[in-house]
């Protein structure tokens, strides 16, 4: 019964990553934290023009919020 609820924890856990990484944006971000750590500021210059910062702000969030991005001080890096 126990192995029962941590694999439906598990699969939940499985499907909140992937809808976090699902959207564009933040698979944008992801990629351009794999060269390192970076600011919100930084990000935004480095993604398309239309990414105000409020919008990247936003998608930071969700991928903090989803366990795929730590944010340390002012720099986010992948967790």
């Amino acid at each position: 019964m126990f192995e029962e609820k941590d694999e439906g924890r598990e699969r939940r856990i499985r499907e909140a990553r992937a809808r976090t990484r699902a959207e564009e944006t933040r698979r944008a971000m992801l990629e351009l934290l794999r060269d390192g750590p970076l600011s919100s500021a930084e990000m935004r210059a480095k993604l398309a023009e239309d990414a105000t910062l409020s919008v990247v702000n936003y998608h930071l969030s969700v991928l903090v919020s989803g366990g795929e991005v730590v944010n340390e001080g002012d720099l986010y890096r992948l967790a």
